[in-house]
């Protein structure tokens, strides 16, 4: 009598062995990627190139599978939270695509109107940008571009360009203090 093999039968084994095949390399690149020094959170402030002055404060995860989240120090209404996805450049070399919405807001003079904030503003943009992580791993510097473009595409040919914004970008590492965890 032969014996035949449950995950090796015919049409059924084969399909185990393509979707194996198939899986192994992501399975290779998300260990590979989640062995990047970038991958982590990351307390992240953005400066003005010029003048230095602080922009914003954001806090960033970067995942082991190159995608990348953002909370920002911004009114909720106005759009907070953000997405991204990251490649690697080089050795501890990065760069990030993150696309963004526009939304109503009330600016620094109490111009706009507070009726519509949170709502859209017909804008949407991305931001691009490249760090590089220090070599004990617990800090990154680099450059962001935020292209703003009218409509919401920001990766549509021909877009209105509103606003181009040039900064700085620092990033520090945040890691668990168990002296601070209870008991």
């Amino acid at each position: 009598m032969v014996r035949k093999n449950k995950w090796f039968n015919g049409a059924r084994g084969i399909g185990l062995v393509v979707a194996l095949s198939l899986a192994a390399p992501a399975i290779w690149v998300a260990t590979a990627s989640a062995q990047e020094p970038i991958v982590g959170l990351w307390q992240v402030t953005e400066t003005d190139p010029v003048s230095g002055s602080v922009q914003d404060h954001v806090y960033e995860q970067f995942h082991s599978d190159q995608s990348e989240i953002e909370n920002a120090a911004k009114p909720i209404l106005t759009g907070n939270v953000c997405i991204g996805t990251w490649i690697k450049l080089g050795k501890n070399h990065y760069g990030l695509a993150h696309p963004v919405f526009g939304f109503q807001d009330v600016n620094s003079n109490g111009e706009g109107n507070s009726s519509t904030l949170g709502q859209s503003d017909g804008s949407s943009g991305e931001e691009n940008l490249q760090v590089t992580v220090s070599k004990d791993k617990n800090s990154f510097s680099g450059k962001s571009v935020v292209t703003i473009v009218e409509g919401f595409d920001p990766f549509a040919q021909g877009a209105t360009v509103l606003v181009t914004l040039n900064f700085n970008i620092t990033g520090k590492r945040i890691t668990v203090d168990k002296s601070l965890l209870p008991e």
